[in-house]
C-alpha cells in the first residue's frame, strides 16, 4: 500500500512531470515524447496501441475495454521553448516549474500517475467503457485529434487542460488566417523602382489590430507567424503573416470574417494582399446534463471534491471534438494563465488531486 501511495504522491508526480518537461516535444517532433510515453506505460504493465498520424508521428491509445466509450485526453506536444527555457526547469514542495508545466506536462504527470496507480492494485474494479488517449499535434492545427476522431470515435471526453480543477463545459473558438502581402522586388539603392511587401503587411495588420481593439467585436487577435525570404540588399517582393482570431460563444464568424477579410484587403497604397483563412474550431457550450459534465461531476463527488463549471478561455482539442460530434469538457490541475509562458508552473498538490479525480473517473 506504501508503494501505491507514493505513485500518486505530490512529490511523485512532480518528479514524473519534470521528467516530461526534460524531453522537447514541440508540435511535429513529439518521437521522444511518444516513445518515452510509451516506454513508462509499458514498465506499469500499461499496453498502448499506436497510432499513426503521419509518417513518425503517433498517438498512443488506450481504447475501452467495452470496445467503445468516453475517452480522458491529453496531448503531448507543447509550444516551441528556447534551449534556456530548459535551464529553469525547478521542483520544490509548492511548485513544478519549467517549459509545458502546465500546458500539458504536469497534467499528464498525473493522468499517467492515475494509470500506474490503478495496474498496480488489480482488485480496483475499472470501468470497462472508458478509455485513454495521448495525442499529438494539439498546439498546431489538431491532426492527432483529428486522426484520434477517425479511428476511435469517442462517445464523450474529457480533456487534461489545465482548469485550475474546475470543469470547463465550454470553450472560445479559434481561427487562423494566412495573410500574404506581395511587392515588388528592386535594389534598396533604388527604393523608387519597387515596393517592400514589409508595409503592405504592417499596415493591414495595424487595421486588424485597431478594429480588434475598438471593441466592435470581443476579438483577441495574435500574430503568431511572421516571415519572409531572404533577398539580399534588396526590397522584400513577398512578406506572411499567420493571424490567430480568437472569438467567443454567441459570435457568428462568418459574417464577422467577411469583415476581417475586406478590412484586410483595404490597402489603399496598391500593394496586393491575399487573405486566406486555413484552420476554424467553433466556439461551444454544453448543457449542463452533458454526458462528461456527468461523468466528470461523479468522479469529483467519488473523490470528495468540488465541482465548480466555467468557461474555458481559449481554443484546444476539444473544440475539434465538439465540431465532429463529440461531447467534451475540460478538467485539470494548474492555472491557464500561465500556458506558454516563460516559467510556466503547476502546483504539485493540484497534480495529486488531478491524479485522484482521473482514478475516481476511470473506476466503478
Amino acid at each position: 500500500m506504501v508503494e501505491r501511495q507514493q505513485i500518486t504522491s505530490a512529490a511523485a508526480i512532480a518528479r514524473l512531470a519534470v521528467d516530461l518537461m526534460r524531453i522537447p516535444s514541440p508540435t511535429g517532433h513529439e518521437s521522444a515524447i511518444v516513445g518515452f510515453t510509451e516506454d513508462l506505460l509499458r514498465a506499469h504493465h500499461v499496453h498502448a496501441e499506436r497510432q499513426e498520424v503521419t509518417p513518425g508521428r503517433f498517438n498512443l491509445i488506450i481504447p475501452p475495454a467495452a470496445g467503445r466509450g468516453g475517452y480522458i485526453v491529453g496531448h503531448l506536444d507543447t509550444i516551441p521553448f528556447r534551449a534556456s527555457d530548459y535551464d529553469d526547469i525547478y521542483v520544490s514542495d509548492s511548485i513544478v516549474r519549467g517549459p509545458g508545466a502546465v500546458d500539458m506536462k504536469g497534467p499528464l504527470a498525473a493522468l499517467l500517475a492515475a494509470l500506474f496507480d490503478l495496474s498496480a492494485n488489480p482488485g480496483v474494479k475499472l470501468r470497462p467503457d472508458i478509455g485513454v488517449a495521448f495525442t499529438v499535434g494539439e498546439e498546431e492545427l489538431g491532426d492527432g485529434a483529428a486522426a484520434f476522431l477517425d479511428e476511435y470515435v469517442p462517445q464523450w471526453a474529457v480533456l487534461t487542460e489545465a482548469t485550475n480543477l474546475s470543469i470547463c463545459n465550454g470553450s472560445w473558438g479559434c481561427a487562423t488566417l494566412d495573410i500574404q502581402a506581395h511587392g515588388l522586388r528592386a535594389h534598396a539603392m533604388n527604393p523608387q523602382l519597387g515596393r517592400s511587401a514589409v508595409p503592405i503587411i504592417t499596415e493591414a495588420l495595424h487595421r486588424l489590430f485597431a478594429y480588434c481593439h475598438s471593441g466592435q467585436q470581443p476579438f483577441l487577435v495574435n500574430v503568431s507567424k511572421l516571415r519572409s525570404e531572404e533577398c539580399g540588399y534588396s526590397l522584400l517582393p513577398v512578406c506572411e503573416a499567420g493571424v490567430d482570431i480568437t472569438l467567443p460563444p454567441g459570435v457568428e464568424w462568418g459574417p464577422a470574417k467577411d469583415e476581417l477579410f475586406e478590412l484586410l484587403r483595404a490597402d489603399g497604397t496598391g500593394g496586393a494582399l491575399e487573405v486566406n483563412e486555413s484552420f476554424f474550431a467553433p466556439a461551444f457550450t454544453l448543457p449542463d446534463d452533458a454526458a462528461p459534465i456527468l461523468e466528470i461531476r461523479r468522479a469529483l463527488l467519488a473523490a470528495g471534491l468540488p465541482a465548480q463549471l466555467t468557461m474555458f478561455p481559449g481554443p484546444s482539442d476539444a473544440n475539434l471534438l465538439h465540431q465532429a460530434g463529440v461531447a467534451a469538457v475540460l478538467f485539470g490541475p494548474g492555472d491557464p494563465a500561465w500556458a506558454h509562458r516563460r516559467g510556466e508552473r503547476v502546483s504539485p498538490p493540484d497534480l495529486a488531486v488531478a491524479a485522484r479525480a482521473y482514478k475516481a473517473l476511470m473506476t466503478e
